[in-house]
């Protein structure tokens, strides 16, 4: 999963529901534009990682380009090509991750986004 401001929300949905299911192999959230220290959010992202093995979150800064943050998911064991990815966030900001994804390779079509402000 790939999350940029208000994306979190519709990304932290799809966990909740993947982490009931229990479905899934792993789990991965990198977030750009983390939420302040002690917010609420970060707490639960803490638990979720602290308490379900098959779950890795990494918070990245707003600004971290799009390449840096699929080397991120990368460098933590993700296969991008074989996975189910979902991301939620500002237009241009699904785009250039996107673009930074084909650049390497990486077929996007399958991808599931949703672009929120």
């Amino acid at each position: 999963f790939f999350a940029a401001g208000n994306g979190l929300a519709p990304i932290k949905r799809l966990i909740e529901q993947t982490i009931t299911i229990d479905n899934a192999e792993s789990l991965q959230l990198i977030l750009a534009g983390a939420n302040e220290a002690g917010a609420p959010l970060n707490n639960l992202l803490r638990a979720w990682t602290d308490s379900l093995d098959n779950f890795r979150f990494q918070a990245a800064e707003t600004e971290t380009p799009a390449d840096s943050l699929l080397e991120l998911a990368v460098s933590s064991g993700a296969d991008l090509a074989g996975c189910n990815l979902y991301a939620a966030g500002p237009a241009d900001w699904l785009l250039a991750l996107r673009q930074a994804a084909e650049h390497k390779g990486v077929k996007t079509a399958t991808w599931r986004v949703q672009e929120v402000e």
